[in-house]
Order: structure tokens, then sequence, then C-alpha cells
């Protein structure tokens, strides 16, 4: 019986992360604007920060007094950040434009591996 609890404990984590992945495909596929943000240890006081976002509306101004509302339809942004707590700083490791299907591919990816995980256990 411990044998399988770890397992089992991997497959609900895998749930998990399947279920947040789909999440916010959906989120960013409904919602107009929106955005998450995923913070991961990674040693004591560093941890990785994940930003992703659909561009939201812009003013765009066409001379000095009218500025007209202008919707940005684009790609997910996302923004990876490592961040040392002890020093207060933050840095930029990579910024990336990405269309929101691999967000369901991952789910879809993950779930597929859980149902097999989930298969030996048993």
């Amino acid at each position: 019986m411990a044998r399988h609890d770890g397992r089992s404990l991997a497959c609900y984590g895998m749930v998990l992360l399947a279920l947040i992945f789909a999440g916010l495909w959906v989120c960013a596929g409904w919602w107009p604007t929106f955005g998450a943000t995923m913070a991961s240890p990674v040693g004591p006081g560093h941890e990785i920060v994940v930003n992703i976002w659909t561009p939201g509306p812009t003013y765009v101004s066409s001379d000095f007094d009218h500025a007209s509302l202008n919707p940005v339809v684009g790609p997910l942004m996302v923004m990876i950040w490592h961040q040392n707590s002890r020093t207060t700083s933050m840095t930029a490791l990579a910024t990336l434009h990405l269309p929101s299907w691999p967000l369901l591919a991952i789910a879809v990816g993950i779930g597929l591996g859980t149902a097999r995980l989930w298969r030996r256990a048993g």
C-alpha cells in the first residue's frame, strides 16, 4: 500500500497542474484581459516568478486633445523573473509572446500522463 501512496500523490499533483493550465487557457480565451502570477521557490531566498497576461485596451492619441481607446488583441505575454528576496531584486530572464493553445496542449499532456501513471499504480 505504501508503494502506491507516492504515485497517488504524484497523480493528484498532476491533476492540479492540468486544471491550472486548463483554467489559464479558458481565462485567456474568454476574458478580454486577464493576468496570473505563479511563483516557485528554487532555493533559500530565491524564486522564479512567471507572469502571464493578455494585452488590454490602450489609449492611442492621434493629436494632443483626442485620444481613442483601441483594443489590443494578441497572444499571451509571458514574463519570467528571478527574484532574490534577500536583496529584494528581480531580474527579467525572458519575455515571450505565445498563442493560448499551448496552455490547453500542456493540460491535455499532463492529463494523459496522469492517466498512464494511474493505470500503472492500479
